[in-house]
């Protein structure tokens, strides 16, 4: 930024690359810039990445979002903008990768995880695991699972399908037709005190196969 004194006074709006004007009787005149918008390969593939984590996350905010991430996390930052972060910070390669989105994150033990199918014909998603807790695990913790489809973006959640870790499988109907082997499903759990959810664990993802 540069002021002119002399005749060169008073004056309002743009020559060029130049922006002019008047701050307390003083003629000011800036160099104006253009915002640089660069279309590499490698900056298209970061948007899009970026656009796609941005979709999931508007879809899912009241469901998980503000459920399982806003209750543990401090005052100085939001559940989305944890959420986000954790999630931007993990997608390292050029494409998004459905197998490093983390979709909860706590201090519940790593669960033992039997089998993740989907079947194509009706829809139906089940996953099953170790009934046996182990360290800060509990029988009753409640499990919860995610489902989403590489190719369509489609998803299901079912937020009323509460399955206690004693029970081992999760059984939920999901859209019919797709693909067993682009449909990526995660699982975790929470544990409730009374009925605050007090912890949960780390989302994990699951190789879905067929039946």
């Amino acid at each position: 930024m540069g002021k002119i004194t002399g005749v060169a006074t008073g004056w309002k709006g743009k020559v060029g690359n130049m922006v002019f004007s008047m701050w307390k009787g003083i003629q000011v005149v800036k160099t104006r810039s253009i915002p640089n918008n660069p279309k590499s390969t490698a900056q298209t593939q970061q948007r899009t990445k970026f656009s796609t984590l941005i979709a999931i996350m508007k879809a899912i905010n009241t469901a998980i979002i503000v459920t399982f991430w806003e209750p543990f996390v401090g005052s100085t930052i939001t559940g989305w903008a944890q959420f986000s972060k954790k999630n931007l910070l993990s997608q390292v390669t050029t494409d998004f990768v459905y197998s490093t989105m983390v979709l909860s994150l706590g201090s519940l033990y790593r669960t033992l995880i039997l089998t993740s199918t989907y079947a194509t014909g009706d829809g139906s998603s089940i996953i099953t695991w170790s009934t046996t807790p182990e360290n800060n695990q509990l029988a009753t913790d409640e499990s919860h699972a995610f489902w989403i489809d590489e190719t369509t973006g489609q998803f299901w959640y079912d937020v009323t399908s509460v399955i206690a870790r004693s029970v081992g499988t999760l059984t939920v109907t999901g859209i019919i037709g797709l693909t067993p082997a682009e449909v990526h499903s995660y699982l975790w759990f929470g544990q409730l005190t009374a009925t605050v959810l007090t912890a949960v664990s780390d989302s994990q993802y699951l190789v879905t196969s067929a039946p």
